[in-house]
């Protein structure tokens, strides 16, 4: 990715201005106030917009870069992607709310998505504005880092490791082990499959206890049943009883007309004694005169059938039986009796609320196995999402490790190339922390950067800038660096060397942008713009 032109309708004291760059080293050579920083701000801009919270008119872009004359910023930045140019349009107000931006592929003119917490460089060109800052834009106040050298050192670890600086490999891991403490913390008996385990536990109980309802409730129910037929004999006992007290009824009035009846059989002797008596009387007389038998013969009979219809005792035949007939009731209900149960209604009542309560209780039997089917599959959802999770932490890591060699060794190589041609070898060994702070070798040892001139910092911090661009471009592909008068600090001969790293370093489809006011920057460059020229 490189810059290939830029137009600025207006930014800063820059009105209708255009430039156009290639590949490799180009230097912007102009005196002071000619625009040179005008046009690293509005290309830093045009990537990441404008901050204009700062009271500080030195810290606040949107103000130190708007026209005196009040019109609007705006304008436009091509960059190149092998064979495709992405066009950034931006125009900005006076706050961020003002703001429109619009990046659209030059040929096509196909609209390029943005998401809106992003900006056109955080997508175009891989990196964000702090990254870019530290890195790839070098601005005349000097080349050490501004933002946090351990914050960057890690952005550039994310870079060497994943290709992205913001995937933060251990926030990356923190999430995995998050996401797996969710389902399964290692020390405590919490998170979902636990939670899942547990609920299957339950619902495999109740369904033990469902069975033991099942069973009990089968049993309730044959009570009832038992007890409902109890009833149905406790109903025929009563039909007995009734019958029992009638049949006495009857027995009593038979007595009673027993009672009442007694004279009959005493005069029924009588009567048959008389007859006998008679017919014996005329037997005897029957010897003297036959004709005085035959006369006493026949009231003799009357009197004898008179008497046998007396004494007979029908009343007493129909007492028997119904006697009878109720001693055969009193047997029955003694059998009925002895089969029921003392407060047989009372028990009913209770075993059919309680059966009720039982069935309201009982779930679906195919409903509970569905639910012990979902938790079981749940369950073994869960334990392959926690192995996976290891997997993935194993992995990563492993990966990260093979992956993300540490690259302070490659950035101190990279810086003490740099050091070692700009001080023709007097500083060929540097020390780069993992938070980016600074160290050479000198005779008495190993010394941190604040022992060291001005001129000696800037050198050592342009060699740290060059090489972590290096760094990131070796990562990350080609992308374009903007240095504004980097070597103002530095002697002609150091600047001249440094001048020749910047050279070798823009090779290979490399785009280093070099903004100066020393002329002598430009001596000997194959592209040369000269800003005065350029504005007229």
């Amino acid at each position: 990715m490189w810059i290939e032109s830029l137009h600025i309708d207006a930014f800063g004291g820059l009105r209708g201005f255009s430039m156009e760059f290639t590949p490799g080293l180009t230097v912007i050579c102009g005196a002071n106030e000619s625009g040179k920083s005008t046009v690293m701000a509005f290309i830093r801009a045009m990537l990441y917009g404008m901050n204009g919270r700062s009271a500080s008119l030195q810290l606040n872009d949107r103000k130190r870069c708007a026209p005196w004359d009040g019109t609007a910023m705006s304008g436009s930045l091509r960059l190149r992607d092998g064979g495709t140019v992405y066009e950034i349009r931006r125009s900005f107000g006076q706050t961020r709310k003002g703001d429109a931006c619009r990046v659209v592929e030059a040929e096509t003119g196909e609209i390029v998505p943005i998401p809106a917490s992003e900006e056109p460089g955080d997508v175009l060109l891989g990196v964000d504005e702090a990254t870019f800052a530290d890195t790839l834009f070098l601005s005349w106040q000097g080349s050490r880092l501004t933002g946090d050298g351990a914050a960057l050192g890690e952005k550039i670890r994310n870079l060497a490791g994943t290709g992205r600086e913001d995937v933060d490999l251990v926030k990356l891991l923190d999430r995995l082990r998050d996401a797996r403490s969710a389902i399964q913390p290692r020390t405590k008996d919490r998170g979902a499959l636990a939670d899942t385990r547990k609920a299957l536990d339950a619902a495999r109980t109740e369904k033990l206890k469902a069975a033991q309802r099942e069973r009990h409730i089968a049993q309730l129910k044959q009570q009832v049943h038992e007890l409902t037929a109890q009833q149905k004999r406790s109903g025929e006992l009563d039909a007995l009883q009734l019958r029992e007290e009638d049949l006495t009824g009857l027995i009593r009035d038979l007595e009673e007309r027993k009672k009442q009846l007694r004279w009959r059989r005493p005069c029924g002797v009588a009567c048959i004694a008389a007859g006998v008596l008679l017919a014996m009387a005329g037997g005897a007389a029957g010897a003297l005169m036959q004709r005085l038998w035959l006369l006493t013969l026949i009231p003799a009979v009357a009197l004898a059938v008179v008497g046998a219809q007396l004494c007979r005792d029908r009343i007493g035949g129909e007492l028997f039986e119904l006697m009878a007939e109720r001693e055969s009731l009193r047997a029955q209900k003694a059998r009925l009796s002895g089969q029921e149960a003392q407060g047989r209604t009372e028990r009913l009542v209770e075993l059919r609320v309680e059966l009720a309560a039982l069935e309201r209780e009982q779930q679906d039997g195919a409903a509970l196995d569905g639910r012990i089917t979902a938790l079981e599959a749940k369950e073994v959802r869960l334990e392959r999402t926690v192995a996976a999770l290891d997997m993935a932490q194993e992995e990563l890591r492993a990966a990260a490790k093979e992956r993300q060699s540490d690259f302070v060794p490659e950035l101190t190589r990279g810086m003490e190339e740099i050091l070692s041609r700009a001080t023709q070898g007097r500083y060929a060994q540097a020390a780069v922390s993992r938070s980016l702070e600074l160290s050479l070798q000198t005779e008495q040892g190993v010394q941190p950067w604040g022992y060291f001139s001005t001129g000696t910092v800037e050198l050592m911090y342009l060699a740290l800038r060059l090489s972590l661009a290096g760094l990131l471009q070796r990562r990350c592909g080609a992308l374009p660096v903007l240095l504004d008068d980097p070597f103002l600090c530095l002697d002609d001969a150091r600047a001249a060397r440094c001048m020749q790293v910047v050279d070798g370093f823009a090779q290979d489809g490399q785009q280093a942008l070099l903004f100066t006011c020393r002329q002598s920057m430009a001596q000997g460059c194959a592209r040369v713009i000269h800003m005065d020229a350029n504005r007229a």
